[in-house]
């Protein structure tokens, strides 16, 4: 899956990309790291219908039923934290890339609508009552109503131009109204001495890897305020941990994921808390 070069400047601060450095070729893609903000991006565009292609065609572990309760973890730990900072009065929001919508199921009593590219992923949210617009955020009608909450959980570096979707999400929150973005961390010491071997480092399905100076650069020239980063303890099971280390290549690491995955020991769970996964509020300005 390739596409065409990018608009010459890092996703996040928009400095010049003519000075960012290649620092890795990982799947065929080319990586640079902005000179100015540390953020990497892959330097070409891929087209918004390869990328809905790519993930009609894949199964993310993460989202599947099996690793219901430890995503409840820390969408437990999500909701209170929303709940504690909102500054409305309202019960709105709009979760993009929702997945199965298994994070409106803390959000008791409130609207909740969510945008989802994977077919499979957003009938399965739609058939537990909720209201999922199928495809690329990019595309999503404008609603008649603004929103509480918004917030992009393991999406924003996903997209070919964060820049432009927090400008529309922007636009769909009401005045003062809260964005919660959670994405890995790719300042933190663990990203540091993991270099290209990082598990989260695997395009085309990442596509940006935000730095905690670059997602809060991008948070201000898209008008938000207010920005404050936090690193929460998240559960992962023994297995899963394989996978990750794996990244998906059918290596030592995946064999490994096989065999733990049909045994009792690929269940065991533990709170995992390297800070390679940022969640970061912010306000409407």
């Amino acid at each position: 899956m390739t596409g065409a070069s990018r608009k010459p400047e890092c996703p996040s601060c928009s400095s010049n990309s003519t000075d960012h450095p290649l620092v890795y070729h990982v799947n065929s893609y080319p990586i640079l790291r902005c000179t100015s903000c540390g953020t990497m991006y892959v330097e070409k565009w891929i087209s918004p219908l390869a990328l809905s292609d790519h993930y009609n065609s894949i199964v993310d572990h993460t989202y599947e039923d099996s690793n219901a309760s430890h995503l409840s973890y820390y969408y437990q730990i999500l909701a209170s934290n929303i709940l504690a900072r909102m500054k409305t009065s309202g019960n709105t929001i709009l979760d993009i890339g929702c997945s199965k919508g298994l994070f409106f199921d803390h959000l008791s009593g409130w609207t909740c609508d969510g945008t989802e590219v994977s077919r499979r992923y957003a009938l399965a949210a739609s058939s537990r009552g909720y209201n999922i617009y199928t495809g690329m955020f990019e595309n999503m009608p404008t609603p008649s109503y603004l929103y509480d909450v918004v917030s992009f959980q393991d999406v924003l570096d996903h997209l070919n131009n964060p820049f432009e979707a927090l400008l529309k999400a922007n636009k769909l929150l009401k005045s003062g109204g809260l964005l919660v973005v959670k994405v890995h961390d790719f300042s933190c010491l663990y990203a540091r001495l993991s270099s290209k071997s990082n598990y989260a480092l695997i395009p085309p399905t990442h596509l940006t890897f935000f730095s905690r100076r670059g997602i809060r650069s991008l948070l201000r020239r898209s008008g938000y305020y207010n920005i404050s980063i936090h690193h929460y303890a998240q559960l992962i099971s023994l297995s899963l941990v394989f996978l990750r280390l794996s990244r998906r290549n059918n290596n030592i690491f995946y064999r490994f994921y096989r065999l733990l995955s049909h045994s009792r020991f690929g269940s065991i769970v533990f709170p995992k808390n390297l800070h390679d996964v940022m969640t970061v509020y912010a306000y409407k300005q």
